[in-house]
């Protein structure tokens, strides 16, 4: 007796193929999926090829080179006004942007903050 029943070897064999392999694909581009969830959330964003819901998913790649200026101008207009924020810890007089004080006031259980005036 080796030890092994034939339902072991079955299941052994069933996990090898839900895992290791792709058992599910996409009947308009053909992708491989390794669960019925990766393909559902593929045919729900769509998938390139004109299935899929009406979602649409705002990719870097797919702007025009002035669409991307604009975007990124934005970007950093934006990082700018955050960064010259300066909020301070009440209880210690921390003085840091209003993000990294609450990652500060969450670490140490300090409350209260003031911003900072320039």
């Amino acid at each position: 007796m080796t030890g092994v029943d034939d339902n072991d070897v079955k299941r052994r064999r069933r996990r090898f193929f839900e895992h290791d392999h792709p058992t599910l694909s996409c009947r308009r581009c053909g992708a491989l999926f390794y669960t019925a969830t990766g393909l559902a959330e593929h045919s729900r964003l769509g998938c390139g090829l004109g299935h899929g819901s009406p979602v649409r998913v705002r990719r870097m790649w797919v702007l025009t080179p002035a669409g991307r200026d604009v975007l990124r101008d934005t970007g950093r207009a934006v990082s700018a006004r955050n960064n010259a924020r300066r909020v301070r810890c009440a209880e210690c007089g921390l003085t840091s942007t209003p993000s990294g004080v609450g990652t500060h006031q969450s670490f140490t259980g300090h409350t209260g903050r003031a911003e900072v005036t320039n």
